[in-house]
């Protein structure tokens, strides 16, 4: 199964601990015991040789039993000490993130973030955590894996509506800079993964949008060169509109309501760029590309059609020409 998840190019995430007390004492509790380094050079023995894996130490480490800052340090240690392949390593948590997270910033054991916001705004976490880690002098990937729009008690399944989780939680988040994974916990009773694919498409149009059109490794986010947007009102938080960019380049936006799209500052990247309208709730590029020029406001315009659903906009430099 790992096998076939790695040739479809899936990343296999790899949580050694749950948050219940009994599993967390099941390998020692806090201590770095017999039982828990037999555990863990087992998993690696196995498993190592997979190249798409990240280690996770453990789901929700202050929750019930309090493992600590010390024991999941210490427990990081041990696994980079015998891991050949130095895979990523991340610990999961409750509560609030910057706090729970905190005295991991800046450690080189860790590459990686895995943080759950519940029905909070994920935009200002994944920006936080951006500029957290980069100040730290250890700028990490920002990963947030538990977040939902439900008020429901299982409030960790992001599985109930659909279209809020693309305006609210996917699109902000990689537009921030961030990646995101869901939970979806009945999949391996079920063995039936169609329930979950409008998720699976919301989250692959999104993707696909960066991944095959953009150097995002290389973009930032830059809300502020946005004005004039319409604001969305939405379940959870309030939305304008994002900007994710290489300034001068490239520069990628998110309307989550397109009733007014307001104007990009462009005024300190003059030259040729092109303008390119894409349906979010299609996964498609709509209407044909419009050259546009740069070093000054540029009004974006109405969206090709349906403006009061949300739309994205990717504007590239067509010239040789650099700020």
């Amino acid at each position: 199964m790992f096998d076939h998840a790695q040739r479809k190019g899936i990343v296999l995430h790899f949580v050694f601990n749950e948050a219940e007390k009994p599993n967390k004492e099941t390998l020692g509790g806090k201590a770095l015991s017999r039982e828990r380094k037999l555990f863990y050079r087992e998993m690696i023995a196995r498993f190592g040789h997979h190249n798409a894996l990240l280690w996770n130490l453990c789901e929700e480490y202050n929750l019930y039993l309090d493992l600590g800052p010390e024991a999941v340090m210490a427990f990081a240690r041990y696994i980079r000490a015998l891991d050949p392949y130095r895979h990523p390593l991340t610990v999961h948590h409750a509560k609030q993130p910057q706090v729970a997270w905190a005295p991991f910033i800046g450690s080189d054991l860790f590459d990686l973030t895995s943080l759950q916001i519940g029905r909070g705004d994920i935009e200002p976490v994944v920006e936080a955590f951006r500029e957290l880690t980069r100040k730290a002098g250890r700028p990490l990937p920002v990963a947030l894996d538990e977040f939902t729009v439900t008020t429901a008690k299982q409030a960790h399944l992001p599985t109930d509506d659909f279209t809020t989780l693309r305006k609210e939680k996917i699109w902000p988040a990689y537009l921030s800079g961030g990646q995101i994974e869901v939970i979806t916990e009945d999949l391996l009773d079920t063995h039936d993964f169609r329930k979950h694919e409008r998720l699976w498409n919301e989250m692959w149009f999104a993707r696909k949008f960066l991944e095959e059109n953009m150097p995002f490794w290389e973009m930032e986010p830059a809300d502020d060169l946005l004005t004039g947007e319409a604001t969305r009102e939405g379940k959870t938080c309030t939305h304008d509109g994002q900007v994710f960019a290489k300034p001068g380049h490239c520069y990628a936006i998110y309307l989550p309501d397109a009733t007014s799209t307001g104007s990009l500052d462009l005024k300190n990247a003059p030259g040729e760029f092109i303008q390119r309208w894409y349906n979010p709730r299609t996964g498609a590029f709509v209407g044909a590309p419009k050259p546009v020029n740069g070093g000054r406001a540029l009004a974006l315009g109405p969206p090709p059609a349906e403006p009061a659903e949300d739309w994205a906009v990717l504007i590239q430099r067509t010239d040789r020409r650099t700020q």
